[in-house]
């Protein structure tokens, strides 16, 4: 599986310019949706050097889930990437590719903060235009999403079958 993950992200990369430039939020808002279904997602955050806070003490004081009122609340969104464990180790996961998980991201190399952000609270931020490096053209994200929907189509047809959610039977 994750062979196939690391084949999606460079098929994005090689299709999606500046993805690291203010889309990584994106990029792991879909990729989190997607693995959803296979096992629980978090997302971490890397942010700049010294930073302090956590994402639950920052979250407490988010009035709405924005990357401005996130950053008014301490937290700098550096990077942004999917956090996955399968077969009992955790991944880290950019448009780079998986890698087992540190303490700090592998893009750009910021130190990660302590605590997650859920898939719908990066959702959220990623749908907003405000509060991103301009770098990022968001025309990018329509075709960023079938590129991930072929890749989940493609790791399902290879075997990968979603898990039962909790209150499935």
């Amino acid at each position: 599986m994750i062979e196939s993950i690391n084949q999606m992200c460079k098929e994005i990369r090689s299709e999606i310019n500046y993805i690291d430039c203010g889309g990584c939020a994106v990029f792991a808002a879909f990729l989190s949706q997607g693995l959803e279904q296979y096992g629980p997602v978090g997302i971490a955050v890397g942010s700049d050097e010294g930073v302090k806070v956590t994402i639950d003490e920052a979250r407490q004081g988010v009035a709405k889930n924005t990357p401005h009122h996130w950053n008014e609340n301490g937290v700098s969104f550096a990077n942004v990437v999917t956090e996955f464990t399968y077969k009992g180790v955790k991944y880290h996961i950019d448009s780079k590719g998986a890698q087992r998980a540190k303490n700090r991201t592998s893009n750009g190399n910021w130190p990660i903060l302590k605590g997650r952000m859920t898939v719908e609270e990066v959702t959220g931020i990623a749908d907003c235009d405000r509060g991103w490096n301009w770098s990022f053209n968001r025309a990018q994200i329509r075709p960023m999403k079938a590129l991930f929907d072929r890749g989940f189509k493609r790791m399902f047809n290879e075997g990968f079958i979603p898990q039962r959610r909790h209150h499935e039977k």
